[in-house]
């Protein structure tokens, strides 16, 4: 892989050219004696990044090139640099009068003087680097072009529209696994059910990477034979290849025991008396414990019980004697599924008549052509381009039956809808030749890289970024594509913000099966995504090469003699020895601890990623004000639980997400982050229930806003949040860019006096107020009143111009019926109810809403005196989920046709669910119910069903 490497700027002259143009226009009265100078570099950057992007369409350069690549590359990172430090230190006075303009610009001078007499020295040694760099070029002929034999990249310049590539992508994420696989998994899923061999068993499922073993695993581990309940315990478990055995086995057992309760019971502890959410005081004490005590705990829980684990990538024959102490050998017929590319490791796992090996073998060519027509197609039909059916079979075959290969050569093919004969030629002649069967894997990662050249230069970078996170890691959709906005790696243009061009991208890498969706919602968006761990491969020998990321883990040995940009520390306690942190641009840590405690040697950092650090304390955060860079700030589900005042010093910051933090209250210094658009805060609506006695407590968190909340006038999403101030009401409303707004108006206390009634009257009409300001601009609306009082009902009924352009709206609180105007909310796409009480005709307002695809009726949210909820043949054309808490129903003929996934939680009687077999559309079943009958009947009802869908029991 190292002989093609490439290297390139990686978008940051985008982001630099764009920079210097606002700086000769804004300031260009401080500028005098340098504007040549900046117009110089300019004009360099401008021909550099032009010849870079035709370098970086071969797979080869020479040692030169690769070395005058380099040189662009960190011309244009200081460059930057030194433009962003200046800016800051150029900064205007906060208070202005009008009639003191010419004093203050002359003071202003004086002010800068040194500032600016820095910018002059720094910008002429960088012009005399542009123009070395330029020089050199010429010097040496590097202005060839590509070398021969190098690929050319067929990718227009420009990505398709965002729209186009989402129906591409939504026909994607739909698509079932590789094919051929079925025989392997009946036999497996036969091995699984085998009630006449009790003893414990170990499957292992072997191959070389590519094959699609994680995935046969996956389809084994979602069958209804594992799902349907015959195993009462189940995990399915990533294994590092740096392995670690505590983090492991806490995995395991919050997966075993998703609430908690039969763990916490083991370990004697009563979540009640704690006074927190069941999930929190299990983590609280699993983090506690060492591996003696977690294994401990596992034997106990699993010695009485039948049980399936997946140990997914096992790498070293080490990691399965660590970990099977803590898997007890039990007769009950619990299984075990190991996947794993050493074939030592399923001969370590017992004897002959304890382990079965499924050794993965390639496609057959027909199962390969027939693979890539149908991913590489973007019609109904799946077949080769016309006239190219023998080029493209050829194609094929070198791809060696290895279902990786052929997918991502049709994600390649898919993305060029416009080839010509001679495109195809040319693809055709740069695949790699057909190799030995005991190198297919290098085979791969060639195969893999032309597929990466084949992307639009500007795209690299962004794909490059995703090496930041762990293998096997869920990214989440919108970290990642605010992280790409903070660093600059995303512009806007053409009246589209670099947030939709981000989203723009995210949708081309699911497009050109460069990522895969992990976790979709139900109207068919993307929320999280992985890399294959093989393509992972593939872009970490470029990063690394390219100095783009620096990944450091306990048994990393990076060199580091060179400016790392881009700081990834998984799990690692203490890095600072020997590594420079004067020019990080981002930090991520993954674990519990934090390596640092100043952040003065970081003062270029844009984006702090921390969330998931359990080890985050209030000093951690003391010297945050001295990264006047920072766009982004993830302290979600860390320990923290406060914020210093000196975050409102960050006059860049974007993005702070702090939720699932012990955070309550936003510093009332921090309203000064005028370009703060996410202000993510709180906890989720949370209801722990208790089956057994038809009971259950109500848990969330919310953040108190403080007065000045008025001036964050870049706010687009803010929540979860509570008001105790009129005055805060009124200044929320005055933000008109407001998208998305989760807010609690729950009265925690009432006074025994009656001051306090004329307050919570104001309180109303100031919340009225602000829905109907923000009516026009409002995409998402939460409100939670976990009071006893009607106060919802009041504010709801009582809007002047409600938000009808919402696509998401959650209520929680006491409503009985609902308000007029949500018939009208023709764009409404998720509706969510709670404890709103209300009673059966009031669900039939919703059936005619065009484009609901999710509705979710949770715990209380019907009366319980009513009759059983009906859904007939009328209405509900859209719905694709529905997800019910405790809510008795019956399914008519013709009812939701479009339904494929429903869920149901909760306390339900023996008869309470009916006519299942009537929802034609059904893919997944999901029961969380603790009524055993019902359970086997809806099994029954699934089994029997056209579609037999996935039957899932929790």
């Amino acid at each position: 892989m190292e002989a093609f490497a490439m290297g390139f700027a990686e978008g940051v002259t985008t982001s630099l050219l764009g920079k210097l143009g606002n700086i000769l226009a804004e300031e260009a009265g401080l500028l005098a004696g340098v504007e040549d100078d900046i117009q110089y570099i300019m004009e360099e950057l401008k021909s550099m990044d032009s010849f870079l992007a035709v370098l970086s369409s071969s797979l080869d350069h020479d040692k030169q090139v690769k070395t005058w690549m380099e040189q662009v590359r960190d011309l244009a990172y200081d460059a930057e640099d030194c433009v962003d430090v200046f800016r800051h230190r150029l900064r205007r006075p906060r208070h202005r009068h009008p009639l003191a303009g010419g004093l203050l610009f002359a003071v202003r001078l004086l002010r800068t003087l040194k500032a600016r007499h820095s910018l002059a020295t720094d910008l002429r040694n960088l012009k005399l680097r542009a123009r070395d760099v330029s020089e050199r070029r010429a010097r040496y002929a590097l202005g060839i072009g590509p070398s021969p034999g190098g690929a050319r990249s067929f990718s227009s310049s420009t990505a398709a529209s965002s729209s186009g590539l989402l129906r591409r992508s939504a026909s994607f994420v739909k698509e079932v696994g590789p094919m051929g696989m079925d025989h392997y998994k009946r036999e497996i899923v036969g091995r699984l059910m085998e009630e006449n061999d009790p003893q414990l068993k170990v499957i292992s499922i072997v191959g070389i990477g590519g094959l699609g073993k994680t995935t046969l695993a996956k389809m084994v581990y979602q069958s209804s034979a594992v799902t349907g309940g015959y195993f009462q315990a189940r995990a399915w478990i990533e294994m590092p290849r740096c392995f670690k055995i505590e983090p492991l086995l806490r995995n395991m057992i919050r997966q075993f025991s998703s609430r908690g309760r039969d763990i916490l019971d083991i370990l004697g502890v009563d979540p009640m008396k704690q006074g927190a959410r069941m999930e929190r005081v299990l983590a609280q004490h699993l983090d506690k414990m060492g591996e003696t005590q977690l294994v401990r705990t596992m034997v106990e829980y699993l010695k009485d019980k039948r049980y399936v684990i997946v140990l997914d990538d096992m790498w070293t024959v080490h990691a399965w004697d660590h970990i099977k102490s803590a898997l007890p050998s039990s007769t009950n017929g619990s299984r075990i599924i190991v996947t794993t590319r050493n074939e030592a490791v399923p001969n370590a796992c017992g004897s002959s008549s304890q382990c079965f090996i499924y050794n993965i073998s390639p496609l057959t060519p027909k199962l390969s052509n027939k693979l890539f027509c149908k991913r590489a197609s973007p019609g109904p039909i799946a077949t080769y381009p016309r006239g190219m059916e023998n080029l493209t079979e050829d194609m094929v075959k070198k791809c060696s039956g290895i279902p990786l290969s052929i997918v991502t050569l049709a994600g390649l093919v898919a993305a060029q809808s416009d080839m010509t004969p001679v495109d195809w030629q040319n693809l055709q002649n740069h695949l790699p030749f057909r190799l030995k069967t005991n190198i297919i894997p290098e085979k791969i990662k060639r195969i893999l890289l032309l597929c990466y050249i084949d992307l639009p230069h500007h795209l690299r970078p962004c794909f490059l970024y995703l090496t930041i996170f762990p293998k096997d890691y869920d990214v989440e959709r919108n970290r990642l594509v605010r992280r790409w906005v903070a660093e600059g790696l995303v512009s806007g243009s053409r009246g589209m913000s670099a947030e939709e061009a981000a989203e723009g991208y995210f949708t081309e890498f699911i497009s050109r099966r460069l990522i895969q969706p992990s976790k979709i919602t139900g109207d068919g968006k993307v929320k999280t995504c992985r890399v294959h761990d093989i393509m992972l491969e593939v872009i970490d020998s470029i990063t690394s090469q390219e100095n783009f990321v620096t990944v450091l883990h306990e048994q990393s040995t990076p060199t580091l003699h060179g400016k790392i940009r881009r700081l990834s520390l998984h799990g690692i306690m203490n890095p600072t020895h020997g590594v420079r942190l004067s020019h990080v641009r981002s930090l991520t840590v993954f674990g519990d601890d934090i390596p640092f405690h100043n952040y003065g040697k970081m003062r270029l950092l844009r984006v702090l990623d921390l969330q998931g650090c359990k080890g985050l304390r209030h000093n951690h955060l003391k010297n945050i004000s001295q990264l006047f860079l920072l766009s982004f700030l993830s302290l979600r589900n860390s320990s923290i639980e406060k914020l210093p005042d000196s975050i409102g010093d960050l006059q860049n910051l974007q993005t702070l997400d702090i939720r699932g933090t012990g955070i309550k209250k936003f510093p009332g210094a921090a309203v000064k982050l005028k370009k703060l658009a996410y202000l993510l805060a709180g906890t989720k609506f949370h209801f722990e229930a208790n089956r057994a006695e038809f009971s259950g407590s109500w848990s969330y968190e919310s953040m108190r806003m403080p007065t000045g909340v008025g001036k964050m006038k870049g706010l687009r999403k803010l929540g979860l949040i509570t008001v105790t101030d009129s005055t805060v009401l009124r200044q929320i409303g005055k933000l008109t860019q407001l998208q998305k707004i989760s807010i609690d108006v729950t009265v925690r206390y009432v006074r025994r006096c009656l001051c306090m009634v004329p307050e919570y009257t104001r309180r109303k009409e100031h919340f009225v107020d602000l829905l109907s300001k923000l009516d026009g601009c409002l995409r998402s609306l939460t409100i939670l009143d976990s009071g006893n009082g009607n106060g919802l009902s009041q504010i709801l009924n009582n809007l002047r111009r409600p938000p009808l352009l919402l696509h998401d709206i959650q209520l929680v609180g006491f409503l009985q019926t609902l308000p007029d105007w949500v018939a009208s909310l023709n764009r409404i796409v998720k509706m969510t109810l709670r404890r709103t009480f209300l009673m059966r005709d009031a669900v039939r307002v919703l059936k005619n809403l065009p484009a609901l695809a999710q509705l979710v009726l949770g715990y209380n949210s019907l009366d319980e005196c009513d009759e059983q909820l009906v859904f007939d043949h009328n209405g509900f054309k859209g719905l694709k989920l529905l997800h019910m808490e405790s809510v008795e129903v019956s399914f008519q003929e013709g009812a939701l046709p479009n339904l494929e996934w429903l869920k149901l939680i909760g306390h339900f009687g023996d008869h309470s669910v009916s006519g299942m077999q009537h929802l034609h559309s059904l893919k997944e079943v999901y029961l969380d119910i603790g009524n055993e009958r019902l359970q086997e009947m809806l099994r029954t009802t699934a089994t029997l069903h056209l579609n037999r869908p996935k039957f899932v029991v929790a």
